[in-house]
């Protein structure tokens, strides 16, 4: 966060003021130090000068006075100065410093009119990204005003702040951007992006919290702060309120893809998997999360995981509706698998065969096999035999589908029927 300098506004006060000097007769007081008729002379023709924009011109006439060995301590206090504002119209900051450092050498100016300079300086170096010395002179600026117990501005603390974020000083950015707060009871939004940076740096998630949750009460359609707050509470372990952050910024509807899903997955991890089906099944609905496979596949899941599998089951059925031809297999197997867990045999049967039907399964011997086990657990040993001889045709199953054949004709020759030893359970 770069600290913006308005210099147009700089050079308009500061002419400002020098012409309020300039303007002065050079025997308007015998107590006050007085320029010569001279000096003012060419001082008002460099103030035209740069009124007019001629500031390369203004510049060259300066120049010259500040080389005369005859001016006084405060005349050479005011030519720098002047000088440094010409400076900084034609952006040379550098030089500008130098000149404002000059002005405060010669020791011209009384103290208020020195603090000017000083605080001019300050800016020009923070310009000129010398941070730095700066801070350093911003700084003992700041200590005069204090031992004169005057009262700055809460925006020159927060120039600090800034400064001191350059430097990577974080305490010191958040010591003078607590002390800018402490002026007003205003929410600046920026002062308090600026204290943010301070505790993230310092791996103060604590008191970011704190600062985020003033934040989302007085700005809760700004989406980013409920991200970041929700984030803090994962990075200090604390899932239930980093899920519950999420889920308070989607009922206000500014979650969108990525972010809706991460409060899915918060909630998935959290044990709680009807919540997650549930916020994840209207977001796909509602289209802010986009229907993909991954998408679809984790919504069955969270429903598996929650036991609501009739739920799962008619998930399934509605993406088939839309799905790729390639897709449709895979939900097709995934039905098939979940109906036989249920021991919804005949169910897991009929989707198995269809999808044999159609084709475009992603493992066909895979199909048969699983089929060949769901007609031998509804009882139809004809049924069952045929489609494991199917099966022992493909490689990848050969060797349990056989193996299956092979323990129905024992079971056969025996004279009963043979079964797995438990539901859903079968050898390969």
């Amino acid at each position: 966060m770069r600290p913006e300098t308005t210099w147009s506004s700089i050079l308009r006060s500061l002419l400002g003021l020098l012409m309020c000097l300039l303007l002065t007769s050079p025997s308007a007081s015998e107590e006050s130090p007085t320029l010569s008729q001279q000096v003012h002379k060419q001082l008002m023709e460099a103030q035209t000068l740069l009124e007019k924009k001629q500031y390369t011109k203004a510049v060259a006439v300066l120049q010259t006075v500040a080389m005369q060995k005859t001016l006084t301590p405060y005349e050479t206090a005011i030519v720098q100065q002047t000088l440094a504002h010409a400076y900084v119209a034609i952006d040379k900051l550098d030089d500008a410093a130098s000149a404002f450092r000059a002005s405060l050498a010669s020791q011209g100016f009384a103290p208020q009119q020195a603090r000017g300079v000083e605080y001019n300086l300050a800016q020009i170096l923070i310009g000129a990204e010398r941070y730095a010395e700066g801070a350093k002179v911003l700084e003992a600026w700041l200590a005069q005003e204090r031992e004169l117990k005057q009262e700055p501005k809460p925006e020159i603390f927060v120039l600090l702040a800034q400064v001191y974020a350059q430097l990577k000083r974080y305490p010191d950015v958040e010591r003078h951007i607590r002390q800018a707060m402490r002026h007003t009871s205003e929410l600046r939004e920026d002062w308090y992006r600026l204290l943010l940076v301070a505790y993230f740096e310092q791996n103060k998630f604590q008191q970011a919290a704190a600062v985020l949750k003033q934040l989302v009460a007085q700005l809760p359609d700004t989406k980013t702060y409920w991200l970041q707050l929700s984030q803090v509470y994962h990075q200090t372990k604390k899932e239930p309120q980093a899920a519950a952050v999420l889920k308070l910024a989607h009922e206000m509807n500014i979650l969108e893809g990525q972010e809706i899903l991460q409060l899915v997955q918060y909630y998935w991890h959290l044990d709680l998997p009807y919540t997650a089906a549930r916020i994840l099944e209207e977001s796909l609905a509602a289209k802010t999360v986009s229907q993909t496979s991954t998408h679809q596949d984790l919504l069955i899941s969270c429903w598996l995981q929650a036991k609501a599998y009739q739920r799962a089951l008619d998930a399934i059925d509605r993406f088939a509706q839309t799905a790729s031809e390639s897709q449709v297999g895979v939900l097709i197997e995934r039905k098939a698998e979940i109906l036989a867990q249920l021991e919804r045999w005949d169910e897991s049967a009929q989707a198995l065969e269809a999808g044999l039907h159609r084709g475009g399964l992603p493992d066909t011997g895979r199909a048969y096999f699983r089929l060949g086990i769901a007609h031998h657990q509804s009882g139809k040993a004809a049924e069952s035999k045929s489609t494991f001889r199917k099966a022992a045709s493909y490689a990848n199953v050969a060797k349990q589908a056989k193996q299956w054949l092979r323990m129905i004709a024992k079971a056969q020759n025996k004279g009963r029927v043979f079964r797995p030893d438990s539901p859903g359970r079968h050898p390969g």
